[in-house]
């Protein structure tokens, strides 16, 4: 007992340590302004909320009087995709809950599958069937989002950030495949157009002035449009689904201009050698100083 006492009261000392350390600002630098661009790369995962299910599928609605068609046990397995995005980011902004903020497009893709064993429909002569079958996906997606992120310092170079963002996608490829049998099992796809809000957590780290890498993870919370699928999952095929997706961020300051003349746009072009300038004022002062001074000296 004396051991976690004393565990917990060093963890305490350390937390209490933390808070009241003072970390230096992560993007307060002279050489750099604070917005720029950010590019991620990852990959994408289809979480599938009913795993594995039973399925009864009849030929009419009452079953009193229908045939049994599809019998047996479904089962969803989630597969990978990728993503790659671009977003325009200001940093230091005057708000009080947010520190971070993007705007920008993406891509993505998500891929899954579903295995039914069962019985199924074969041909008019064949009757029912015993078999696997296999039904895999493919949602490729491009859309925009708007993100606002608090970022919690944690230390002088890393921090952990959370918050909302604003999504609108477009499935532009609904693909699938089915191996197995003739005649697929019914199936629905999402709304090709979708809307709505999701909630992104991640953990960054500043290497240089400048620069910045975040690990990043994404997930829908609410969908708005259409509203009657207001909630995150996805219903595709015969499960619902709750996409996810993971990526590694890089952030670029953009370079604040130097004041020098050096680095100003067309500089030589706006020098104007014809035009007396400064020093040249004073070399012809000098002129006329020493023109009169010879003559007083003939005198």
């Amino acid at each position: 007992m004396k051991n976690w006492s004393f565990l917990l009261f060093s963890l305490l000392l350390v937390l209490s340590a933390q808070g009241q350390r003072q970390n230096r600002p992560l993007h307060a630098e002279p050489d750099y302004l604070d917005k720029g661009w950010s590019i991620s790369l990852g990959a994408t995962a289809m979480a599938p909320i009913n795993f594995r299910q039973d399925i009864a599928l009849y030929n009419s609605p009452r079953q009193d009087s229908a045939s049994l068609v599809y019998d047996g046990k479904l089962t969803a397995t989630p597969k990978a995709g990728w993503m790659i995005d671009g977003h325009r980011c200001w940093m230091k902004t005057k708000f009080k809950y947010f520190d971070y903020w993007e705007v920008g497009g993406r891509y993505y893709a998500l891929r899954g599958m579903e295995r039914f064993n069962g019985d199924y429909p074969g041909k008019s002569s064949d009757g029912l069937l015993t078999s696997d079958l296999k039904t895999k996906f493919n949602l490729h997606t491009i859309g925009i989002d708007a993100k606002a992120i608090d970022m919690w310092q944690i230390s002088d170079l890393k921090w952990i950030h959370h918050g909302p963002v604003i999504a609108a996608d477009f499935q532009f490829i609904q693909r699938t495949r089915t191996k197995g049998a003739e005649i697929p099992l019914p199936s629905t796809l999402p709304y090709k157009f979708q809307g709505g809000i999701n909630y992104q957590l991640g953990m960054g780290k500043k290497f240089f002035p400048g620069f910045y890498a975040l690990g990043v993870m994404e997930t829908p919370i609410l969908t708005i449009v259409p509203w009657r699928e207001k909630w995150p999952t996805m219903n595709v095929l015969s499960t619902k689904w709750q996409p996810i997706m993971f990526s590694i961020k890089i952030i670029f300051l953009d370079k604040r201009p130097s004041k020098s003349c050096e680095n100003r746009p067309n500089a030589m072009e706006e020098f104007d050698k014809d035009k007396p300038g400064k020093h040249n004022r004073k070399n012809g002062v000098m002129e006329g100083k020493i023109k009169r001074a010879k003559v007083k000296k003939r005198d």
